[in-house]
């Protein structure tokens, strides 16, 4: 009885861990999907962290793999993998953070894309991501992983791809709808000018 009672609890904490690590790279991703892509090219300039010939490889693939990574980690697949992908990407961020701050510079956290539009890094994305490095080192440590970890490889793979693309697919259709506003605004921008211009020479020409 007592090793059922522990054993649940332990499936638990690791349920509850997983969702954390899992739901914050997935929020991440979908922020970063819906930005439109020069504005991510723009935030990884301002990092100068990223090699320049890498930069539309970075900025097209970052978001699918946290997307994969989250889903992962969110419904307990490949085992300990998943956890050490995150962990690993985690570590990366903090370097990015670290050296964003040595250097002094400004620059916006873009970590959460448009939902955290106007933070600036600082030492509190350090603490954060060494948080969560240790909740992905409990996952790697912890046994059993709740989830479709019963599955076949074949199975988890299949289940983890299926869910990033409807995922994915949600932010692609949210970015589609942001890129046509902007269009919108910039053609009813124009048009206000147009107008403003072909009115200019009667007031002008109008007899006084």
């Amino acid at each position: 009885m007592g090793d059922g009672f522990s054993s649940s609890v332990w499936w638990w904490v690791q349920a509850v861990l997983q969702v954390q690590v899992g739901a914050l790279f997935l929020v991440a991703a979908w922020a970063k999907s819906v930005l439109l892509p020069e504005k991510r090219m723009a935030w990884l300039v301002s990092l100068r962290s990223v090699p320049g010939w890498s930069l539309p490889v970075v900025a097209a693939a970052l978001s699918p793999v946290e997307t994969v990574v989250g889903v992962a980690v969110l419904l307990g697949a490949f085992g300990v993998v998943a956890p050490v992908a995150a962990g690993m990407l985690l570590a990366v961020f903090t370097l990015v953070v670290a050296g964003v701050l040595v250097r002094r510079l400004e620059v916006d956290c873009g970590c959460f894309g448009a939902l955290g539009r106007g933070q600036m890094v600082s030492g509190r994305q350090i603490v954060r991501n060494l948080a969560l490095l240790a909740v992905c080192a409990a996952l790697v440590l912890l046994p059993g992983t709740p989830g479709v970890g019963g599955l076949g490889l074949p199975a988890q793979a299949a289940v983890v791809a299926a869910v990033s693309v409807m995922f994915a697919a949600m932010g692609w259709r949210r970015r589609r709808r942001v890129a046509a506003a902007v269009a919108a605004a910039g053609r009813n921008a124009d048009q206000g000018l147009s107008a403003g211009g072909g009115q200019g020479p009667s007031v002008a020409g109008s007899p006084g």
